[in-house]
């Protein structure tokens, strides 16, 4: 098979000198076009061919061999029979119909791919059209004339194209997502299946509506002021921005839908929007369960916390009188030794007759007498002193930071005087009385010891008559810390 060229082989023999030359004339015209047409051909990357139905003659230009890797001088054999082998097993059924229904004349034109071996042992993909153009007396074809092209990297960029495609359409049908275009001059919306059901819309919702009347439809009450300036704000900004919004369905459900949209001009230059929506019901019922949760768990911790310090302040508190008990007491001096808090003075007191007054009323007038005294004792210290009930008719008082030593003496002396009081007793009148010791706080004293100094001095005054307050002595030295 050769290239089909015009040449010199076919002037007359007997042609005249000026014939001759109108004849070297036209035929270099014809050379020039042609190399044109070979050139044009070339370029556009397409392969010229022709083949004659009824001779079985096939004719090429070199492209249609080179874009095959087929060598200019190699003889081809274009037979069916031997041509088809070099087509792609799985595209050679509808390459032979495609072959047929031309020849045959039922169809004047025709378009078909297929992939052909290369003679490099690769595949390529080519598009092959082909139109008649001579016709035998019974419809069929004579003669055929067509271009082939290599669309290989096409076909290798439509697959990359269709396989991101799959791959993005399984992203958005797994993460449920719904796809909408907005057209912002006329205000008709195309959405897709998946938004028209999450949407809850009916089965013969139309894809396209005008005017966003589908989200102005199902967008719930409280949402809808503060979604559409949500919108009419990320239009203008011209940047990427989000929304979430609640809409009711038909059937009444609530739903929390998320989206994110993009204002663009299309190809066209017309101004669009573009976005997706989702729906993040579970996620915010989930969000609002695990806030439930967080509230209830710290409102148990705080019930639990509440309880541990009820039950510390019971384990601290003398239930009689309600004041710090002994261990309460302990708490406290631990506490100043550590540094954690500062007294100034520590005042141990005793009832003078309480046990007379327990001996002979009882234990129940016993009582009464301690929680007076605790309450008289109240009356003369201040928010910030510390007052306990030691055990049995003794009292311990530290006295806040910063009083000073006459402050002390005379918290001391008042307390004195208010057990001169009597209380009345079964309509007897009767004087409790009280004797205290005191022990004043010096840098780095010792609480346990000062209170032992504190007690040295109740005994003093106890001995001394009873109804006083005496100052301890230092009987210890100074502790190291």
């Amino acid at each position: 098979m050769s290239d089909d060229r015009v040449t010199s082989e076919s002037y007359p023999a007997n042609a005249s000198t000026a014939e001759l030359e109108r004849l070297r004339d036209e035929v270099a015209r014809l050379q020039r076009l042609e190399e044109g047409w070979r050139r044009a051909l070339d370029g556009s990357n397409q392969a010229a061919w022709s083949f004659d139905v009824v001779r079985e003659e096939f004719l090429c230009c070199s492209n249609w061999r080179r874009i095959r890797g087929i060598p200019d001088d190699e003889v081809l054999q274009m037979d069916t029979v031997h041509w088809i082998e070099t087509v792609h097993p799985e595209d050679r059924s509808h390459v032979l119909q495609a072959l047929e229904d031309q020849n045959s004349g039922r169809k004047a034109f025709s378009v078909f791919q297929y992939r052909e071996m290369h003679r490099s042992g690769r595949w390529i993909w080519i598009e092959s059209r082909g139109s008649i153009m001579e016709w035998q007396p019974d419809g069929k074809a004579a003669r055929v004339v067509g271009t082939d092209a290599d669309i290989t990297d096409r076909k290798h960029s439509e697959q990359k194209l269709e396989d991101l495609s799959r791959k993005l359409n399984l992203a958005i049908e797994v993460a449920e997502i719904g796809l909408f275009e907005a057209d912002l001059i006329n205000g008709q919306v195309l959405r897709d299946r998946r938004l028209l059901e999450m949407y809850g819309a009916s089965e013969d919702e139309p894809l396209l509506d005008a005017g966003g009347t589908l989200q102005r439809r199902h967008l719930h009450p409280d949402d809808r002021d503060n979604c559409m300036a949500r919108i009419a704000d990320g239009i203008a900004s011209g940047m990427p921005f989000g929304n979430q919004f609640r809409i009711i369905t038909s059937s009444g459900e609530i739903r929390h839908i998320r989206s994110r949209s993009v204002a663009f001009k299309d190809q066209d230059g017309r101004q669009k929007l573009l976005g997706v929506n989702w729906n993040v019901t579970g996620d915010v019922k989930a969000q609002e369960e695990l806030k439930r949760a967080v509230a209830e768990a710290e409102a148990r911790a705080f019930a639990l916390e509440q309880a541990r310090e009820t039950i510390r302040q019971i384990a601290v508190r003398d239930e009689l009188t309600g004041l710090l008990n002994r261990r309460g007491l302990n708490d406290q001096l631990e506490a100043w030794d550590k540094g954690a808090v500062n007294f100034s003075a520590v005042l141990h007191l005793d009832l003078d007759y309480f046990k007379e007054i327990n001996d002979e009323f009882g234990h129940h007038t016993g009582d009464f007498v301690l929680k007076e005294a605790a309450r008289r004792l109240q009356n003369v210290t201040t928010e910030s002193d510390i007052v306990a009930r030691w055990g049995g008719d003794e009292f311990v008082i530290l006295t806040a930071p910063g009083a000073t030593r006459s402050a002390v003496m005379e918290m001391a002396q008042a307390a004195v005087r208010s057990f001169h009081e009597p209380v009345e007793i079964d309509e007897v009148k009767r004087i409790i009385g009280v004797s205290v010791g005191t022990a004043f706080a010096k840098t780095n004293d010792n609480p346990a010891q000062l209170l032992v100094e504190a007690d040295q001095a109740l005994y003093r005054a106890k001995a001394r008559g009873r109804g006083r307050a005496e100052t301890g002595k230092r009987i210890y030295a100074k502790a190291s810390h």
